[in-house]
């Protein structure tokens, strides 16, 4: 299996299309993109230490598992929880931030309403997680 750079949880099907057209990545194999936390730790589970993402980006309110549960779930596991994890919300409310950031998100970031504001912090987020990997 090939190297991500970055995983993103976004339940949110026009959020992900956004993801996907903000880096014009059809064919992209630095970003793979899921619609809950299920999934991202589903595949996580059955990879090896270097086929890890960089970072993870995950949406805070989504169904079943939120990004306060999967941040959790991150962040208590020896194998995973080493990966920077940024929560990507439309919350602007202060405590989720502090919640978020006490759980150990690497960082909180409120998504923009427009599209180029939002392409531009995922270009960002990316350039972020490939700058890891020179490590």
């Amino acid at each position: 299996m090939s190297r991500h750079v970055l995983f993103m949880v976004d339940d949110d099907e026009d959020d992900r299309l956004f993801i996907q057209e903000s880096l014009n990545m059809p064919g992209d194999r630095q970003i793979e993109l899921f619609s809950d936390g299920t999934s991202l730790l589903n595949t996580l589970e059955h990879l090896e230490h270097d086929e890890l993402p960089q970072m993870i980006v995950t949406d805070l309110n989504m169904p079943g598992m939120n990004g306060y549960d999967l941040l959790e779930a991150l962040k208590s596991n020896k194998q995973f929880g080493h990966i920077p994890v940024v929560v990507f919300s439309t919350s602007r409310n202060a405590l989720n931030r502090e919640r978020c950031l006490r759980a150990g998100a690497a960082q909180y970031q409120v998504k923009p309403n427009s599209f180029t504001e939002f392409a531009t912090v995922i270009r960002s987020l990316l350039a972020r997680a490939q700058s890891k990997m020179a490590y």
